[in-house]
């Protein structure tokens, strides 16, 4: 018999686009944990400068302290960690890995599909002690992990091991308020030419995302979250997420930082305050960059929503 798909929930988004709140919140409720950008697991040990989500430098954190001391090599960069070339750097474009994504899982080879399953057994050996040290920590079962890594390759590679039950919640913001979050500090030239990358990378992620999600993931089992609904919404969001995953109604928990264990995201995992929507942008963003920004996304914005 073969082994039972250990059951996660992968959110995959751009950077800058609420994953961290959505993570915590969903990481908050009952019968769920987080873990964070769970990839960047393997580089924070060995750095040992990010904190946790509880304020310790993750590698002296207590919880992960005793997951790496259970676990072997899985933890070494290259395995868990394979598509970032660094904690603070991943490519946005993989050739091979696009091309794969748009061939679809048939046109695999079979070394590649080998690969894929290993890094999928690497993973869930790993994920399986989050789980089991989770339980003890809540005091009760936990049967779905919230793996917030955002990196579309890693959720293609993660949906064709076969090793996962995924669930996967397709976060997006609107494109000028990403774009905005890019550029904010920059000035002349400088903003312009980040503002056509960031154009470019909202548009090949969000695609990317879309593509795996109808290709690679089972009918039902992906879900489209806007950010502004999220931060507008909070309760109402997370209650239908909950529904969709099959967890008891309960009372939606908002205290999101208690308890935290999750690796990397925004700097509001220590901060104070609550939940807010950023729309800074509408004010902020200068007119003729909202006004390409919105030409050069459209197509895939209007199907967002926006």
């Amino acid at each position: 018999m073969g082994q039972e798909r250990f059951a996660l929930v992968y959110v995959a988004s751009s950077g800058r686009s609420g994953s961290t709140l959505l993570d915590m919140l969903l990481g908050a409720q009952p019968g769920l944990w987080s873990v964070g950008e769970f990839h960047l697991l393997p580089f924070e040990m060995k750095r040992g400068k990010t904190p946790c989500g509880c304020g310790e430098v993750v590698a002296r954190c207590p919880f992960w302290s005793g997951i790496a001391a259970a676990t072997g090599d899985e933890l070494a960069p290259e395995r868990i960690g394979r598509f970032r070339d660094a904690a603070g750097y991943g490519r946005v474009l993989r050739l091979g890995e696009v091309r794969s994504i748009l061939r679809g899982a048939a046109a695999d080879q079979p070394a590649r599909r080998d690969d894929m399953r290993r890094y999928g057994q690497d993973n869930r050996a790993v994920l399986a002690k989050v789980r089991e040290a989770a339980q003890v920590l809540r005091g009760e079962d936990v049967p779905w992990i919230v793996d917030a890594s955002k990196d579309v390759y890693r959720l293609l590679w993660l949906a064709r091991s076969g090793l996962f039950d995924l669930r996967v919640i397709h976060l997006v913001k609107d494109p000028r308020a990403f774009v905005y979050s890019k550029v904010s500090r920059l000035a002349g030239l400088s903003r312009l030419r980040c503002a056509v990358r960031m154009s470019a990378r909202w548009l090949v992620e969000n695609a990317l995302i879309s593509q795996v999600c109808r290709r690679d993931v089972t009918e039902g089992h992906s879900r489209l979250v806007r950010y502004e609904d999220l931060a507008s919404h909070p309760v109402e969001t997370i209650a239908g997420l909950l529904d969709w995953l099959g967890v008891p109604a309960r009372d939606v928990r908002l205290d999101f930082r208690e308890g935290n264990h999750g690796v990397s995201g925004n700097a509001m995992r220590q901060g104070a305050g609550g939940i807010r929507l950023d729309e800074r942008w509408k004010t902020a963003l200068p007119t003729f960059l909202a006004v390409f920004t919105r030409t050069v996304t459209f197509p895939l914005a209007r199907r967002y929503g926006y």
